[in-house]
């Protein structure tokens, strides 16, 4: 059984690709007009912003799966209205409201607590005479707002529809992305990262306004959604919300907190080295995880109708595919930075030195191959994973604080291997093979 699968992983791949060649040109046009001050600047709100995580704390994930089992008693007459069971109508409309008042909460407590935050790190620095708390407010009131959009883009997946929200996310790509670099070579340094996150936001709410309001306004209207047996987020949700969570949560300590701890301790030039180096990684990372990550509807569809070794011979397929790909686009990288740094070496000095940079796609192969194993587990509405993410965010911690008195600045990486290879990849692997029957195909 199939289900729209070329045209969702071309879709995504492409996106993927535009947001890697996004990232890469970005890293040229703050290597050519942006301080190295600056640059550390740049990385340390991008890393802040990220922070919405924890305002999302892994709902919009577990709605989208849950939406994807709750689909297999459904169908979609047309664009805009389903029918089938009676109580999966109403439990995916009980589960849209909760959504919209879990995120409308969620995105006001951020605004207030990032405005503070960047309100203290923020103080009295100004670019060229422009206050930087301004553009922070800016950021900060669009990136509040995009945790509802970016809940409800991950509901309307999970209502098998994949490939329109692929559609959605490869435009927002783009379209911000183009943004950026105008922006950057215009001179606007900081002030770029605003007018992206400001066209991303306009992007998701055409496409919505255009082609899904109605069925949204579908489940608003829903009024047979009051009782405990639609939908009960306690039960239904919850337990494995709270598992996601914390897997989401120390995934940003382990990735997004290295910038502003860097930040806090060498100043704000080697944050820009750490941080343009992370970003490259990410982006790598990224783009062949979403080969395997952008199926994830499809494979809560398929084990809710039993149909598991539809789900083992895709994810394995996939699986294989996205290591390959990975692996093309680390000696992609590599040869691209070794070509620079011979031929054009300034522009290499705004990365972490060559050690570091191998050492940090040791962690991308092994951060690729955690989270691989993470995606087939949690398809089945399990997360035994999060155990093994607080391992990993607690050994960063440690090894940071440990190593930073004998290494220096070069400590920050060294931990990152140690997590997520040493205690990630690690712990990941005994794990998995010790339940070996999940992926056995009859």
């Amino acid at each position: 059984m199939t289900i729209n699968k070329f045209p969702v992983i071309y879709v995504n791949l492409f996106s993927r690709l535009a947001y890697l060649t996004v990232g890469l040109l970005t890293v040229f046009m703050i290597s050519t007009k942006v301080s190295l001050h600056e640059q550390g600047l740049y990385y340390l709100f991008s890393s802040l912003i990220a922070l919405q995580i924890f305002a999302d704390l892994g709902l919009s994930y577990c709605v989208m799966l849950f939406n994807s089992h709750t689909m297999a008693k459904l169908k979609w007459k047309n664009n805009n209205f389903i029918a089938g069971d009676e109580i999966a109508i109403n439990k995916l409309s009980a589960a849209f409201k909760f959504s919209l008042r879990w995120s409308g909460a969620t995105g006001i407590c951020f605004f207030i607590v990032l405005l503070f935050l960047g309100y203290v790190l923020t103080q009295g620095i100004y670019i060229e005479g422009f206050s930087l708390l301004t553009v922070w407010i800016g950021m900060v009131s669009i990136a509040a707002l995009n945790i509802p959009l970016s809940m409800t883009l991950s509901f309307i997946e999970g209502c098998s529809k994949v490939y329109e929200i692929s559609i959605i996310r490869m435009s927002q790509v783009m379209a911000s992305g183009t943004t950026l670099i105008i922006f950057l070579y215009l001179d606007y340094g900081v002030k770029s990262l605003l007018a992206s996150l400001l066209v991303n936001f306009i992007i998701g709410i055409i496409f919505i306004a255009k082609y899904h309001l109605v069925f949204l306004k579908v489940l608003v209207i829903n009024n047979s959604t009051n009782t405990k047996e639609n939908f009960n987020w306690k039960a239904e949700i919850f337990p494995f919300q709270f598992k996601i969570a914390i897997s989401w949560i120390c995934g940003y300590v382990m990735f997004q907190s290295i910038t502003p701890i860097v930040f806090h301790i060498d100043g704000p030039e080697m944050a820009g080295k750490v941080g343009m180096s992370m970003q490259i990684v990410s982006a790598i990372n990224g783009t062949a995880a979403l080969v395997l990550t952008s199926r994830s509807s499809d494979y809560g569809t398929l084990i809710a109708k039993g149909l598991i070794n539809d789900f083992n011979a895709i994810y394995y397929k996939l699986f294989l595919f996205s290591s390959i790909f990975l692996i093309i686009l680390i000696i992609i990288a590599s040869g691209s930075y070794l070509f620079i740094h011979f031929n054009y070496p300034i522009y290499t000095l705004r990365l972490v030195e060559t050690t570091s940079l191998i050492i940090l796609c040791i962690c991308c192969t092994s951060t690729h191959i955690v989270t691989s194993m993470a995606v087939y587990f949690r398809s089945y509405k399990k997360d035994p994973f999060y155990v093994i993410s607080i391992a990993q965010a607690l050994s960063l911690a440690l090894s940071i604080l440990i190593l930073h008195k004998f290494v220096g600045s070069g400590s920050s990486i060294i931990a990152y291997l140690i997590s997520t290879t040493f205690i990630g990849l690690g712990l990941g692997l005994v794990y998995s093979l010790s339940r070996r029957k999940y992926f056995v195909t009859d």
